[in-house]
């Protein structure tokens, strides 16, 4: 079984696995996609996944958030055993602590920047006043506060992205997933989105989970995990000669 992440004094674990495993297929297409994967993962940092396609690290990121159950271990999120709680739960907690950022932003093409951010509040519970006002202030922080009424089609890849950003960060998640959230954009948009992250992460003290093939993340991670055929194979707070490498 992988050793458990050694935490530092100013870090708090947000998630813990142990023993995760999952496996789709019989026979001959039989394909490990998690095995004993024991880690913790801890608010306030961004720790990238990296690994070749088909490694497990989609994986990974639906067991922690509450997308995919896993067939064996636990997944303990903010001290709660995630997987023994009903599907109506479930889906509660990933409502009320979750954020998820894809590699396409998934906005609504005929709403504007701050609608694509409200909209989603207002199904929260939120009022609209809280909820506008949420997207503005939103908007302001991802450097966007003068496209307010731009749709998708108005911008540009890297704008979107950071739209999609905004409306994750609006409702202030303590648990952040991001799959491949810069693979589609140039080197200056995508370390823009990077260095978003990283700030969201101090900014309100929240785990981040960045599945990437994007080398352009490592400088700003806080720890790099490394996973394949479903195995964390190094852990940049453990392995110093990875960390030294990066």
């Amino acid at each position: 079984m992988t050793s458990l992440a050694k935490q530092s004094p100013t870090t708090v674990a947000a998630i813990q696995t142990c023993g995760l495993g999952k496996v789709f297929g019989e026979g001959r297409q039989r394909v490990i996609a998690l095995d004993d994967v024991s880690i913790e993962l801890c608010s306030g940092q961004m720790t990238l996944l990296m690994g070749p396609s088909g490694s497990g690290k989609s994986s990974m990121i639906a067991a922690l958030g509450g997308l995919q159950a896993p067939d064996t271990g636990q997944v303990i999120a903010l001290g709660e055993d995630l997987w023994s709680r009903s599907s109506r739960k479930i889906t509660r907690f990933r409502r009320d602590h979750c954020g998820f950022v894809f590699q396409s932003g998934g906005l609504f093409p005929a709403l504007g920047a701050r609608d694509q951010i409200a909209l989603p509040l207002t199904f929260l519970g939120w009022s609209a006043a809280e909820a506008k006002r949420a997207a503005c202030e939103a908007l302001d922080w991802v450097g966007l506060a003068d496209r307010q009424d731009s749709r998708p089609s108005e911008m540009s890849g890297g704008q979107n992205q950071r739209i999609a950003i905004a409306r994750m960060l609006a409702k202030k998640p303590t648990l952040i997933f991001c799959d491949e959230p810069t693979s589609a954009l140039d080197g200056k948009n995508g370390a823009n989105i990077a260095e978003l992250l990283k700030q969201a992460a101090a900014r309100h003290n929240a785990m981040i989970l960045c599945v990437t093939h994007d080398e352009r993340l490592v400088p700003h991670a806080d720890r790099i995990l490394h996973i394949e055929d479903g195995r964390i194979t190094s852990d940049s707070e453990e392995d110093k000669p990875y960390a030294a490498n990066r």
